[in-house]
Formats: structure tokens, sequence, C-alpha cells
């Protein structure tokens, strides 16, 4: 798969760097890696584009190679739970890709009693403050 002339820039700047996705975004890949039609049929990600989803797998995949894509138990567990939308062989082969996925990232954990202290936390939840402590790190 080879990067789109824009994406090249970011990726020189960036792209030695680590990368923690969001829920949203990560379902997006998941999904879409799962199957390109399922995207605009589910409620969460029905405002994303194919386009978009191949252009979040190009950026994946670029730090995927360089085992630099950090995740928390929060984001993941979101993403399993908004998995509910995924029926039969689609939601099989979702978990399964999950599964397989899942030993490619580094998952770091912050226990919610330390979140839950934090001023995000009060203001967006408890994934959004595991994510705020894991980029301040």
């Amino acid at each position: 798969m080879s990067v789109p002339p824009a994406l090249r820039p970011l990726l020189e700047t960036h792209g030695r760097r680590r990368l923690l996705v969001d829920a949203n975004l990560l379902l997006l890949y998941f999904v879409g890696s799962v199957a390109r039609r399922l995207i605009r049929s589910h409620p969460r990600l029905s405002g994303y584009s194919e386009d978009e989803f191949q252009l979040l797998a190009q950026i994946i995949q670029h730090f995927q190679t360089r085992g630099k894509i950090f995740t928390t138990p929060h984001i993941l567990t979101e993403i399993t739970n908004l998995s509910d939308k995924l029926h039969g062989p689609d939601r099989q082969q979702f978990f399964l890709l999950v599964a397989n996925q899942t030993a490619l990232l580094e998952e770091r954990f912050e226990p919610s009693h330390n979140l839950s202290g934090s001023d995000i936390f009060a203001i967006h939840g408890l994934t959004d403050a595991a994510i705020t402590s894991l980029a301040r790190k």
C-alpha cells in the first residue's frame, strides 16, 4: 500500500514517534478491515468514508511496522462494546481481528482510581482520561 503524497510530510515529521488511536478511529480501522461495506451501516461510523478508512489504515500500518502503536484497556473495551452493531460472521471476524491485532499493540494501563481524580475525567470520562494520561507520559 503506497502512502499518498499528502501524507508523506506528516509521516516524515512524526513517523518515528508513537501512535495512540482513539476508540472511534480504532473501531473504524477494525470494522473497515473486516468489511468496508460495514462502515456506512455502523451507526458510530456512518460519518466516515472508505477513503478515510484507507488513509487511517495506511497511517496505522506505517506505525505498526515500527512497533509503536499504543492503546489502553479502556479503548479496547470501548471498541468491543461498540461492536454490538455487528452480527453473525462479521462480528466473529471482528473479534478474531481484534484478538490478532492486540498482539501488535503496546497496552498501557493506568488504574481507574488514579484517572478518576483528573479534570479530564470529570469532563470527558474514563477513556479520555486514560488517553490524556498516556499522552502526557
